[in-house]
C-alpha cells in the first residue's frame, strides 16, 4: 500500500512540473502577424509613389525615399567664350594678277579720282606751303600750317599772308565772304583750273587755282587790290 502511494506522489509531482514549464514557454507568433508586417513594409514604397505623383502635378520636386541619399545636382559655372579682337585697317588691295607697274598706275588713277571728287563737291581747302609776290618777289616757306583758302557751299574763307615789295611788310588777309562770283571749274589734261572772285569790304579779290592730278601740287594766284601773290600747296578736304 505504501509503495503504491509513493509512486502516485512521484507521478503527481512530474505532472505539476510539466504544466509549469509549459506555462513559462512563449507562445509562437501566428502567421497572420508576419504577413501583416510584410504588407506594412511594402506599403511604404507605394505611399511614397503616390506622394511623388502629387508633388509633380503641383510643380514641386519629388521627395527622396527614406534611407536613400538625395541626388546631388552639380551646377557648372557658365564659361564665356573668349572674345576675338579684330584690328581693322584700310590697305591698298590690287588684283593678284597685276604686276607692280599696273599697281602703281592704279594708285595714280585713284589719287586723281580723289581730287576730282573734291573739286566736284565744291567743298575743299587749299593749304598754302610757300608764297611769292608777283612778278619777281622772293619765295618764302610757310612753316605755319593754318594758312588756307577754303571754299564751302555758300561762302569763302580766306586766311593768307601777303607781302608788300617796297617795305617788305607782311600782313595777313583774314575774312569770310558770302559773295562769290564767276565761279568756274574746268577739267584739263592732268588737272583742274578753278577761277572765281570774292567781294569783301567793297574790294574785289580774284582767285586762280590750278591743281595737278598727277603730282597733287596746287598753285593759287591771289589778285588783291594792291598786291598779287602766288602760293603753292595742296588741296585737302
Amino acid at each position: 500500500m505504501k509503495t503504491h502511494l509513493s509512486a502516485l506522489a512521484v507521478l503527481l509531482s512530474l505532472l505539476a512540473g510539466g504544466r509549469m514549464a509549459a506555462q513559462e514557454q512563449p507562445l509562437p507568433q501566428p502567421l497572420a502577424t508576419a504577413a501583416d508586417s510584410l504588407t506594412t513594409v511594402q506599403a511604404v514604397p507605394a505611399q511614397q509613389a503616390v506622394q511623388t505623383a502629387a508633388l509633380q502635378q503641383l510643380g514641386q520636386p519629388a521627395m527622396q525615399p527614406i534611407g536613400q541619399p538625395a541626388a546631388q545636382q552639380s551646377v557648372l559655372p557658365a564659361v564665356a567664350q573668349p572674345a576675338t579682337i579684330v584690328e581693322s585697317a584700310t590697305y591698298y588691295v590690287a588684283a593678284p594678277q597685276m604686276d607692280r607697274a599696273e599697281r602703281r598706275r592704279l594708285r595714280g588713277q585713284e589719287f586723281a579720282a580723289r581730287i576730282d571728287s573734291l573739286v566736284r563737291s565744291n567743298r575743299y581747302c587749299f593749304r598754302a606751303h610757300t608764297m611769292r609776290e608777283l612778278p619777281d618777289g622772293a619765295e618764302h616757306r610757310l612753316y605755319a600750317d593754318f594758312y588756307h583758302c577754303a571754299l564751302a557751299a555758300d561762302h569763302v574763307e580766306l586766311y593768307l599772308p601777303v607781302e608788300q615789295s617796297a617795305a617788305r611788310f607782311v600782313e595777313v588777309l583774314n575774312f569770310d565772304s558770302m559773295s562769290v562770283r564767276d565761279y568756274r571749274a574746268s577739267r584739263l589734261q592732268g588737272g583742274w583750273n578753278i577761277t572765281f572772285a570774292v567781294l569783301h569790304d567793297d574790294a574785289l579779290y580774284r582767285v586762280d587755282l590750278s591743281i595737278s592730278t598727277l603730282t597733287g601740287e596746287a598753285q593759287l594766284t591771289l589778285l588783291a587790290p594792291h598786291v598779287a601773290v602766288r602760293y603753292t600747296g595742296a588741296l585737302l578736304p
